[in-house]
């Protein structure tokens, strides 16, 4: 490679580039400009918006990661005994609502302890 052409550039400045230039910045208006109502909404539009869509987003992937409730699965006294809404609202209505005239069995009673935890054998023993 010859030294003529590593000294050749590619681009041109076009003709009387800077002899315009000072007549070209001369033109730009030199005054400060208001700025409208939108200008200055528009940062907070901006972050109003992008704070709705990181909740959007996030809601969504949550609802479609978190999957079934499974409550359409659980016993009507699951249900009640995962709601425990009576103590925590009005304890004294546990002692005020009419008794119902449902008679309650040893095998209620049994089944009721065995869906609480309690083993057989301390089931066995109280029934003694």
């Amino acid at each position: 490679m010859s030294v003529e052409k590593k000294h050749n550039m590619p681009y041109k400045v076009p003709e009387e580039y800077f002899g315009n230039l000072q007549a070209r910045l001369s033109e730009i208006p030199s005054g400060s400009r208001v700025p409208s109502r939108m200008d200055v909404l528009k940062p907070y539009l901006a972050m109003a918006a992008a704070f709705a869509l990181i909740i959007t987003a996030g809601t969504a992937v949550l609802r479609h990661t978190s999957g079934d409730s499974g409550l359409e699965d659980i016993s009507t006294l699951d249900v009640i005994r995962l709601a425990d809404l009576v103590p925590a609202t009005d304890p004294y209505l546990l002692y005020t609502t009419a008794q119902t005239e449902t008679e309650i069995s040893d095998s209620d009673i049994s089944e009721y302890l065995i869906g609480a935890g309690l083993s057989l054998d301390y089931i066995e023993y109280c029934e003694k």
